[in-house]
Order: structure tokens, then sequence, then C-alpha cells
């Protein structure tokens, strides 16, 4: 809790206390996630007062709820403590005449362990079992695109 406090503090000595913090996190569609916390609720955001559905990381490409997670009205959507990721609070330079940050978040459960549906703790596992292997993983994307001439 502190270390995201002084990280909070550092960050408005140098840009200012941002009116809005907008918490993000990813769901399993690569789709960012989230809410809007007030600039000054900084000790809520870092105590874990902030909560989302466990199902906000498992819903289909359209949004929708899938019942099949188990994570769903059936079992009473329950919810999880957003917790931010150290490092991750910038601010948001194109947010015009406002003072907005935006920090990642992570879910964590009724153990305050990180929820295991997180796309993040799931790469994070992968990682570790590449690492026990000696191994390291790389990506490489490959850029396609196509020039074209004016006629």
């Amino acid at each position: 809790m502190t270390d995201f406090l002084a990280e909070y503090a550092a960050f408005c000595e140098t840009h200012g206390r941002p009116d809005r913090v907008e918490l993000m996190l990813c769901d399993i569609n690569a789709i960012l996630r989230g809410k809007w916390l007030p600039g000054e609720d900084e000790t809520k955001l870092a105590a874990g007062g902030v909560r989302l559905p466990l199902s906000t990381y498992a819903p289909n490409i359209m949004g929708e709820e899938v019942e099949a997670t188990g994570l769903g009205i059936s079992v009473g959507d329950p919810d999880g403590r957003l917790y931010p990721v150290p490092g991750s609070l910038q601010p948001v330079p194109w947010a015009r005449g406002q003072k907005v940050a935006q920090v990642i978040v992570e879910m964590h459960d009724d153990e305050e362990d990180v929820a295991f549906y997180s796309p993040r703790r799931q790469l994070e596992n992968m990682l570790d079992r590449f690492r026990a292997r000696g191994l390291t993983p790389v990506v490489a994307t490959e850029l396609e695109f196509y020039l074209y001439q004016p006629r």
C-alpha cells in the first residue's frame, strides 16, 4: 500500500494531482476494462477498496457475460479488489484541459491473491515456466503493409 502511495505522491509532485485516475485491466480478449476514480481516492485504491466483478476478466468478444466461466450471476458474480501494478501510473497527455492519470490494475480474489483469471497472471506463470527451463521467449511481429501509388 505505501509503495503505491509513495509513487502517487511523486507523480503528484511532478504532474500535479489528477482530477481522475483511470483504472485499467485487460480481459481475456485483450480489451481494456476498468473504471474511473476521483484523483483524491489514492488511499482507497492502494488499500484494495475499489472493486469490480471477477467476471470482468472473462466476457465474450461482445462484452457479454459467459456463465460457463463459473464467474457470472449463477455464483453471485463475486467481486475482486483492484490493486495498482507498481510503476504503471502515467499521465494522460491527450486529455485536453483535464488532469488525468492512468494506472494498470490487477484484480485480487478473496484470498488476496491475483485472480486466477488475470491474463497478466497467466502470462507471468508462463514466463516463469520458460525461465525454469532456462529459456527466454521472444516475440516477433510481422509488419505487413502495402504501398499504393496515387493515380
